[in-house]
């Protein structure tokens, strides 16, 4: 719905079907018999393959638009955030934008905690940007062009958060003359973890995740290389280890 109700309609959606056994391939038919001129495709597949080679296999066979956007089953965009997103690509050094994600209101503890954490979190995306040093990229709301993606060679499959995988990847390729930004006005909200444990599991990914990909580039911790901005290999990148 919040796609299908963004100011920019000049969009195609596909929803990959991992083998679920929530009715996903029945709501989608059902979407798409009412709102037929809506451009929505459901990608059906018989085995679950995980979302990384999932969003490969929808991008590499089916989209194809100069931009991609990826969204998680549980996130909704602001109406203006396809538009918004779209037009920092005017900018022929942009390459990727992260979205501003935020937590949908929540009356517990914990929603509370979350939502303090993704503002802080986020602002500091805006220094990031700033000093061209950004290379971590939710999944949520993230734009690329797709050009950008097939030298990247898509998403990885080895590691715990493909998104920051191809982030990782996209920046190295040389983040001076081509750039990933944030972008404040382009509003993506998400659900907030309802437990605890649930929270634990979540971090936990993410922190392994980030560890992979560090390994995976840990060359660049403190490399002068000339294609690559001293803010993101002597700052950014050391930080994130520690």
């Amino acid at each position: 719905d919040s796609i299908r109700r963004n100011t920019y309609r000049k969009v195609e959606v596909f929803v990959h079907n991992d083998k679920s056994t929530d009715d996903t391939a029945r709501i989608i038919r059902a979407y798409q018999k009412n709102h037929p001129k809506f451009q929505l495709r459901l990608v059906n597949r018989r085995f679950h393959a995980g979302k990384a080679e999932g969003v490969n296999y929808c991008i590499k066979r089916y989209a194809k638009g100069e931009l991609v956007m990826t969204l998680d089953a549980d996130c909704t965009l602001d109406r203006r955030a396809i538009k918004n997103s779209v037009d920092k690509f005017n900018d022929p050094k942009v390459i990727g934008v992260a979205a501003n994600v935020k937590i949908t209101d929540s009356p517990s503890i914990l929603g509370l905690l979350q939502q303090f954490e993704h503002m802080i979190g986020y602002r500091s995306k805006k220094f990031y940007t700033i000093a061209n040093c950004e290379f971590v990229v939710g999944g949520v709301a993230s734009t690329y062009r797709m050009k950008v993606l097939q030298k990247a060679n898509f998403y990885d499959t080895d590691t715990q958060t493909e998104d920051i995988g191809l982030s990782m990847k996209i920046v190295v390729q040389a983040n001076k003359g081509e750039r990933i930004i944030y972008a404040a006005d382009v509003l993506a909200m998400t659900d907030p973890v309802t437990t605890f444990k649930g929270l634990l599991v979540q971090r936990y990914r993410w922190k392994l995740g980030m560890a992979q990909n560090l390994l995976k580039l840990r060359k660049l911790s403190g490399n002068p290389d000339r294609q690559l901005s001293k803010a993101l290999t002597l700052y950014r990148i050391p930080m994130a280890y520690l």
